[in-house]
């Protein structure tokens, strides 16, 4: 015989109001779905492209930083997405739950 546990996560959705509706938080990881494949995209265009073709005018005297700096813009979007990803797929989980 085992001892179960039981809890809840807790989950802090900011400013959003879903009214316990499945479809309308489908729908909302849909977009963050397609979103993240656009980051994803936009980071094998970076990858794949010439420094100077991807870099605007006022990094031409540091290529490097212009670069870096595209790349942390956009792998913080990529995480601050896939976490709020996440959090709406445990809503579901508890929404399928109840």
């Amino acid at each position: 015989m085992s001892w179960g546990i039981d809890f809840t996560a807790n989950i802090f959705l900011s400013r959003q109001d879903y009214n316990k509706n499945e479809s309308l938080v489908k729908d909302k990881i849909n977009e963050e779905d397609i979103e993240i494949s656009n980051i994803k995209m936009k980071l094998a265009m970076l990858v794949g492209a010439t420094p100077n073709t991807i870099i605007g005018e006022e990094w031409k005297d540091d290529i490097l930083n212009g670069i870096t700096n595209e790349l942390i813009i956009l792998l913080d979007d990529l995480q601050e997405l896939l976490v709020d990803k996440y959090k709406l797929v445990l809503y579901l989980k508890y929404l399928d739950n109840k």
